[in-house]
């Protein structure tokens, strides 16, 4: 026995948010779906050597569901969430030092997430691009901030270039 269900929009039980939408070609829309993309647009310049620094994004591109705020992603449900950055570092030249970038989560549950988002580097050249993409498991208000250290240099910039984003999977 086969049934058809036919519906263009399904909404909360008040009536007050649609969930979710079909147009007439068969796409799904999910216009309250959280998702977030930010950039930056000016340098970060720093001094802080062999301690992890916050990447100040100063462009917010995208914010569904307002999950971003202030440089911190904010999960609102539990879910698998696709996370990426992608970051570019300027004059970290020193000699023995190495980059390290990575997403930073508060009350991470029962697994270590910082070690499976992040990417090192040996400095070669005045330019450096650390760059991330995956899938995390996060409870309901967890936080996620994209962090960088840089081992040995004290004179070094974030650069004007890069993006922070993320959504819901399920």
């Amino acid at each position: 026995m086969t049934s058809i269900l036919k519906v263009s929009e399904i909404q909360d039980p008040t009536n007050g948010n649609t969930a979710l939408t079909v147009d007439t070609s068969g796409r799904i829309l999910q216009p309250a779906k959280p998702v977030f993309s930010v950039s930056k647009t000016t340098n970060q310049n720093e001094t802080t050597a062999n301690a992890w620094v916050a990447i100040n994004w100063d462009s917010v591109d995208v914010n569904v569901g307002n999950c971003y705020s202030a440089n911190v992603f904010t999960a609102p449900v539990a879910g698998n969430y696709f996370l990426s950055y992608n970051i570019r570092v300027d004059n970290t030249e020193q000699s023995g030092t190495y980059n390290l970038a990575a997403i930073h989560f508060s009350n991470p549950s029962s697994e270590p997430k910082l070690d499976r988002t992040y990417t090192i580097q040996s400095p070669k050249g005045q330019y450096q691009s650390l760059v991330y993409a995956g899938v995390i498991n996060m409870d309901a208000n967890q936080t996620a901030q994209v962090k960088f250290l840089t081992h040995t240099d004290t004179s070094w910039l974030i650069g004007a270039y890069g993006n922070y984003s993320g959504y819901l999977i399920g």
